[in-house]
């Protein structure tokens, strides 16, 4: 059994000479992007690969294999372990009912993306309060042309004072004002910068609008919303809360999103 290490690049790949029929994909990690790889046998089977997997030729066996960051999401780190074995797949994800009693010899490794996000320094809130009184108060979660990544929204809060009505929209227009550091990371310390920018305008027309959905608030009354499936927000588009139209209530808003 022999451990290699694995050091793939965007559009990267790696070539191993080793005999063997076993391969198992040990550890990987892309900063919380997608880490799969493609592995290729020089016999020309290609095998797809989250950590945790592994493959196994029943019948044949390999001289030497290309390695492949297949997702191309992020610089690729991990471990791939070559010998002769059998398959099996370590990894389980989402709900487990066990009926009765298991006994574990060794450790559990349980696999959270969330805080494999926040570890990578992926994650990040934005918020801030537009004031009433300015014109029609307006703030939006921006991700600028060319980024290079999407931003990935999970929910986000919102609140007003007094009570007002706010629409929130799609947008293909940055507002007029960013707001200096108005995006952190959550992790805190990191030195990972955020390509989405927390913008804010009081007054003013706003183009390349598409309304997703109302809310009616209540005065100081914060009100959650929480997607069943994140809203993605590509390279030139923002999410945006728009106040009432006479400037009347403040808007507050907060985000909760990631980055790949």
């Amino acid at each position: 059994m022999m451990n290699f290490p694995v050091n793939l690049a965007v559009n990267g790949f790696q070539p191993v000479n080793q005999y063997g029929n076993y391969v198992y994909y040990k550890a990987g990690s892309a900063g919380g992007a997608d880490p799969t790889i493609k592995v290729k046998t020089d016999g020309g089977d290609e095998y797809f690969l989250m950590p945790g997997q592994g493959f196994r030729l029943d019948k044949s066996t390999f001289t030497s294999l290309i390695i492949t960051n297949y997702a191309n999401a992020g610089t690729i780190t991990g471990t791939l372990v070559i010998a002769d074995g059998a398959f099996f797949d370590n990894r389980v994800i989402g709900t487990v009912d066990i009926a009765g009693v298991v006994s574990v010899n060794g450790t559990v490794t349980t696999i959270d993306k969330g805080r494999d996000r926040s570890v990578a320094g992926a994650t990040y809130v934005a918020g801030v309060t537009v004031p009433a009184g300015g014109g029609q108060a307006f703030e939006q979660l921006w991700n600028p042309v060319g980024s290079g990544k999407n931003v990935i929204v999970s929910s986000f809060e919102l609140m007003t004072n007094p009570s007002a009505s706010l629409m929130v929209s799609l947008t293909t227009g940055a507002l007029a004002s960013q707001v200096a550091n108005g995006v952190q990371n959550k992790n805190l310390g990191s030195a990972v910068a955020t390509v989405a920018q927390l913008r804010t305008q009081q007054g003013g027309t706003l183009t390349g609008k598409v309304k997703l959905f109302d809310l009616q608030l209540q005065s100081i009354t914060t009100k959650q919303y929480k997607f069943s499936d994140p809203l993605i927000i590509r390279p030139g588009y923002g999410l945006l809360f728009e106040g009432s139209i006479d400037g009347a209530a403040s808007v507050t808003g907060l985000f909760d999103f990631y980055e790949e």
